[in-house]
């Protein structure tokens, strides 16, 4: 979706380290993984929602909604020709990203069009008995007077595709939506023989209109028999869904299990900065909106929405999470940065001021020069992937790194002082101080 509107200057410090009832959360910006969209085969340029479905081959399967084709110049701006397109899909073979839409190079159409004059908005899916299964939400013209707001909801469609081509093979229309009035399909999660469909449902409070999560669930294949989450019990009437938690939330939002817990990931409703997580102790939560916790806030000038988590991204313990940036159609045009997903890292574990000075466990690391006044080197034994942290004496990061066997911190620009450095692959820990001059 394109829009046209500015909101509030965030300053960033670069990352965001919070707590949760003695839950510590650290989120970091992932600039690597952003990088690895520059280059896409098949003119793919910029879009947003950014779904993504892991494939059973390890293939993941990348879903946008509105897309701009063609080619960048030099300065990331959009060259004359380019096709703007309502959904688009991109196949990430460890790091080789291919474009999918349908028609042509010369006249691209919408990856999964519709036939008529409505056009789809991705969701996520899932991969059942060989076949990509998708949620699509179903979209037409109404005029609202608002640019980048005259769209209309008309329903939620399962779209079935090939997973060898990727092309269509069938589609139903989802009943329960037009029975309950939840938006089904912003997130499937497979647990204990149960797919959970989780989706979303306006509710007017205290004359507001809020997005409020709701989930259901189906054991087996999609196509038989839902059940929807009263707030107390699993019952089969759709007309019977209870929100799930007192948190409002976007049309992308994310719930993913870690340990014994369960997460509800949300953006903040009405375009706001900041990205909210909600633990919970069962797939239906109840995800209590009282223990919430702010975890990032975004620092772009433009729109922000939309946050969502990509598992199977998750790198040494770190889950990988998006969200999307939204300039307007005229800016994007000349900078496609402006429409593109940005991605961030969130750690469970993150070390603190109090927790620096614990004992390392069993990374051996070789840290020199020690004082330094220019650049710190690091090695590890046996070329462990690794990644270094870098703290003040207050605690806060400063510096962060992912490497293989060695790599540098340049400490040039820091002022004296004693830090704390972390270095980590998998469940071995070294840290240290160090002093900079």
């Amino acid at each position: 979706m394109v829009m046209k509107s500015v909101l509030l200057i965030i300053i960033w410090t670069g990352f965001f380290l919070s707590s949760l009832f003695g839950q510590q959360y650290e989120v970091t910006v992932d600039s690597a993984f952003k990088a690895r969209f520059d280059q896409v085969e098949g003119g793919w340029l910029c879009a947003d929602a950014s779904y993504s479905l892991h494939l059973p081959d390890g293939r993941t399967l990348w879903l946008y909604g509105d897309t701009f084709i063609g080619e960048k110049d030099y300065q990331g701006g959009i060259l004359p020709g380019y096709h703007f397109i309502r959904n688009s899909a991109i196949v990430d073979q460890g790091g080789t990203l291919q474009t999918l839409y349908s028609g042509t190079p010369s006249s691209p159409k919408a990856f999964i069009p519709t036939g008529d004059s409505t056009w789809y908005w991705p969701e996520h899916g899932m991969v059942e008995n060989d076949t990509i299964k998708l949620f699509m939400g179903r979209f037409k013209s109404v005029d609202r007077g608002t640019p980048g707001f005259n769209f209309g909801f008309v329903g939620i469609d399962v779209v079935w595709l090939s997973p060898e081509n990727f092309g269509v093979i069938g589609s139903r229309h989802l009943g329960y939506t037009d029975s309950s009035g939840v938006r089904y399909g912003n997130q499937v999660l497979r647990h204990d023989g149960y797919a959970y469909i989780y989706g979303r449902k306006d509710e007017n409070i205290e004359g507001v209109t809020f997005k409020m999560p709701h989930v259901a669930r189906v054991e087996g294949n999609l196509s038989n028999p839902w059940q929807f989450y009263n707030g107390n019990e699993w019952v089969n009437d759709p007309a019977k869904s209870q929100r799930i938690s007192d948190r409002a939330v976007t049309e992308q939002y994310a719930v993913f299990k870690r340990d014994k817990r369960f997460y509800l990931l949300t953006h903040e409703a009405f375009l706001g900065k900041n990205i909210y997580l909600v633990p919970g102790n069962a797939p239906e939560g109840r995800f209590n909106n009282l223990q919430q916790q702010v975890i990032y806030t975004t620092p772009e000038t433009y729109n922000t929405y939309n946050t969502w988590i990509h598992p199977q991204f998750t790198d040494d313990g770190e889950y990988l999470l998006s969200y999307n940036v939204n300039g307007g159609f005229s800016d994007i045009v000349d900078n496609t940065n402006l429409y593109r997903p940005r991605f961030l890292r969130l750690d469970f574990t993150p070390d603190t001021a109090t927790t620096l000075d614990k004992p390392s466990s069993g990374l051996e690391a070789s840290v020199f020069p020690n004082p330094a006044s220019a650049v710190v080197n690091i090695r590890v034994e046996e070329d462990h992937r690794c990644v270094a942290a870098l703290y003040d004496n207050n605690g806060r990061l400063v510096a962060r790194e992912k490497f293989t066997g060695s790599t540098s911190i340049l400490v040039s620009g820091y002022p004296a002082g004693v830090y704390h450095l972390r270095l980590r692959a998998d469940k071995q820990m070294h840290r240290q101080n160090i002093i900079i001059r």
